[in-house]
């Protein structure tokens, strides 16, 4: 918590590589200081457009668990397991692919 007892909100990070969170602009707050942080990537991939409505309500599903202590939060592991066997990988391999190939890598 923040001096006003407001919780503070810091990103996800499931691995190294850029996750697609699209449209989203989270908040990183580092020693009382706002430093906004910006998605490298605001496309949408094949498999995005085929699974990302599902990974998303698995996530908010999980989450919401956790946080109401319905699940434990080891259940957060299971989460990532299944997000990427879901079509997170696929997901993140056509970023970096894409972002790569832009990039004139």
């Amino acid at each position: 918590m923040n001096k006003s007892g407001a919780l503070q909100r810091a990103p996800l990070l499931l691995s190294k590589k850029v996750l697609p969170f699209r449209d989203r602009k989270n908040i990183l707050i580092l020693n009382d200081k706002y430093i906004p942080v910006y998605n490298a990537y605001s496309g949408q991939t094949e498999t995005m457009q085929a699974k990302w409505a599902n990974l998303k309500k698995m996530e908010e599903e999980t989450f919401a668990k956790i946080i109401i202590g319905k699940a434990d939060i080891s259940e957060f592991d299971t989460f990532v397991e299944n997000w990427k066997n879901q079509g997170g990988d696929q997901i993140l391999k056509e970023i970096n692919e894409e972002l790569n190939n832009s990039s004139g890598n």
